[in-house]
Protein backbone atom coordinates (compact mmCIF):
# COMPACT_ATOMS: atom_id res chain seq x y z
CA UNK A 1 0.00 0.00 0.00
CA UNK A 2 1.42 3.76 -1.14
CA UNK A 3 2.14 6.01 2.01
CA UNK A 4 -0.84 8.26 0.57
CA UNK A 5 -3.05 5.11 0.53
CA UNK A 6 -1.71 4.38 4.08
CA UNK A 7 -2.45 7.26 5.62
CA UNK A 8 -5.78 7.97 3.60
CA UNK A 9 -6.62 4.28 5.50
CA UNK A 10 -5.42 5.68 9.02
CA UNK A 11 -7.32 9.00 8.70
CA UNK A 12 -10.49 6.79 7.91
CA UNK A 13 -9.97 4.35 10.71
CA UNK A 14 -9.21 7.72 13.42
CA UNK A 15 -12.80 8.97 12.00
CA UNK A 16 -14.53 5.80 12.83
CA UNK A 17 -12.59 5.48 15.93
CA UNK A 18 -14.13 8.69 17.41
CA UNK A 19 -17.59 8.00 15.40
CA UNK A 20 -18.16 4.84 17.10
CA UNK A 21 -16.72 6.07 20.44
CA UNK A 22 -19.59 8.84 19.90
CA UNK A 23 -21.95 6.90 19.45
CA UNK A 24 -21.17 4.10 22.32
CA UNK A 25 -24.21 4.65 23.96
CA UNK A 26 -26.84 3.76 21.21
CA UNK A 27 -28.75 0.57 20.52
CA UNK A 28 -28.05 -1.93 17.80
CA UNK A 29 -30.48 -0.32 15.50
CA UNK A 30 -27.61 2.07 14.57
CA UNK A 31 -26.45 1.89 11.07
CA UNK A 32 -23.58 3.56 9.51
CA UNK A 33 -22.51 4.04 6.12
CA UNK A 34 -18.87 3.18 5.89
CA UNK A 35 -17.81 5.20 2.48
CA UNK A 36 -20.37 7.60 -0.08
CA UNK A 37 -19.65 7.31 -3.63
CA UNK A 38 -16.32 6.14 -3.46
CA UNK A 39 -13.56 7.15 -6.06
CA UNK A 40 -9.96 7.26 -7.18
CA UNK A 41 -9.70 10.85 -8.54
CA UNK A 42 -7.57 11.05 -11.81
CA UNK A 43 -7.90 7.81 -13.22
CA UNK A 44 -9.52 6.98 -16.48
CA UNK A 45 -12.03 4.46 -14.96
CA UNK A 46 -12.65 6.71 -12.24
CA UNK A 47 -16.38 7.28 -13.05
CA UNK A 48 -16.55 3.52 -14.74
CA UNK A 49 -16.22 1.07 -11.71
CA UNK A 50 -12.48 1.47 -11.32
CA UNK A 51 -10.53 -1.15 -12.04
CA UNK A 52 -8.69 -3.72 -9.65
CA UNK A 53 -5.68 -2.31 -7.97
CA UNK A 54 -8.15 0.99 -6.96
CA UNK A 55 -10.82 -1.75 -6.16
CA UNK A 56 -8.61 -3.18 -3.64
CA UNK A 57 -7.36 0.29 -2.46
CA UNK A 58 -11.64 0.57 -1.31
CA UNK A 59 -11.88 -3.07 -0.14
CA UNK A 60 -8.66 -1.59 2.25
CA UNK A 61 -10.68 1.72 3.36
CA UNK A 62 -13.30 -0.61 4.10
CA UNK A 63 -11.76 -2.71 6.19
CA UNK A 64 -10.32 -0.03 7.93
CA UNK A 65 -13.41 1.37 8.90
CA UNK A 66 -15.14 -2.00 9.76
CA UNK A 67 -12.05 -3.23 11.68
CA UNK A 68 -12.72 -0.29 14.23
CA UNK A 69 -16.72 -0.94 14.22
CA UNK A 70 -16.98 -4.63 14.16
CA UNK A 71 -15.67 -4.93 18.13
CA UNK A 72 -17.93 -1.77 18.90
CA UNK A 73 -21.08 -2.91 17.47
CA UNK A 74 -20.35 -6.88 18.55
CA UNK A 75 -19.76 -4.80 22.72
CA UNK A 76 -22.94 -2.78 21.81
CA UNK A 77 -25.46 -6.16 20.91
CA UNK A 78 -24.01 -7.87 24.04
CA UNK A 79 -25.11 -5.25 26.26
CA UNK A 80 -28.25 -5.27 24.80
CA UNK A 81 -28.98 -8.94 24.88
Amino acid sequence: MTSEIQESADRLSSLWTQTANFFQDYNDSLIFEILNEFRIEGITEEWSGENSESRGYINDFHKAAVDVISPWAEITKRGTS
